[in-house]
């Protein structure tokens, strides 16, 4: 991610440079933010400690509950742009969009909305949200530093995420899936987010035929990726044909 700072809030003389992250995809732009709000700091000079800190992409705000991942998928809509890989987001400490967006005071906001969204999985997934509810204190709070940590603290997240499964009370047939749907025209204006309970048993093109017909047609060759429109999964287009279980149990993100 390439972050450089509204240019109607520069309060010095030389813009400040950019400032570049790697977030890992299945964690959340907020627990990375610190470091930008520190850098881009001094170029603000009457910055409060109370300042709203937001991020915008071509002057939509972007909405921080989403996974790094999918805010990269929908702002590139799976096109190279000239070779890069970056996308580059916007700094504003002014003008707070609240209509728009939800306010972020905190990290323990957005854990809890982790865990909102955990339990609504759960949910669909044993039948119910018991198995996260009962945590303890201390698993809560690892589970949420392995969701900041991917990539380091993935033991970690794995040993909870069994001891969840160890506890639940039930197992459906039903998988949870969340779709985000947009345009390339307006890849974060305009989007909506699904929530569905899919049997494990349809194949991943048959999810999105079911969920979107109008998009996703039947399709008669299964071993083709879909051409109506374009289904991303991780960065990637899946074939039709791939299993909505393998693709449950190899590719889901932390909330299930």
């Amino acid at each position: 991610v390439e972050y450089v700072l509204a240019d109607g809030e520069v309060g010095v003389m030389n813009k400040p440079s950019a400032y570049y992250q790697l977030v890992p995809r299945m964690s959340y732009l907020p627990f990375y933010l610190q470091d930008v709000r520190d850098h881009f700091a001094p170029s603000v000079p009457q910055l409060g400690n109370d300042a709203k800190m937001w991020l915008s992409y071509r002057n939509v705000p972007v909405k921080w509950q989403l996974p790094a991942g999918v805010i990269y998928d929908i702002i590139k809509q799976g096109v190279e742009e000239q070779g890069t890989k970056l996308i580059q987001l916007t700094v504003h400490f002014e003008g707070f969009p609240e209509d728009q967006i939800l306010q972020l005071q905190h990290e323990d906001e957005l854990r809890f909305f982790f865990n909102h969204s955990l339990k609504e999985a759960a949910c669909i997934k044993f039948g119910s949200a018991k198995s996260i509810i009962t945590l303890s204190t201390s698993d809560q709070q690892d589970l949420c530093e392995a969701v900041r940590d991917c990539h380091s603290r993935f033991s970690n997240y794995q040993k909870i995420r069994e001891k969840i499964e160890r506890h639940a009370e039930g197992q459906s047939d039903k998988l949870p899936v969340r779709l985000f749907v947009g345009t390339a025209q307006d890849p974060l204006d305009k989007y909506k987010m699904l929530l569905r309970a899919a049997r494990q048993d349809l194949t991943f093109g048959q999810l999105l035929h079911f969920v979107l017909p109008k998009h996703f047609p039947e399709q008669h060759n299964q071993s083709s990726p879909m051409a109506e429109a374009k289904a991303l999964l991780h960065g990637v287009s899946p074939l039709v044909s791939c299993p909505l279980k393998f693709v449950a149990e190899n590719a889901s993100n932390p909330d299930f």
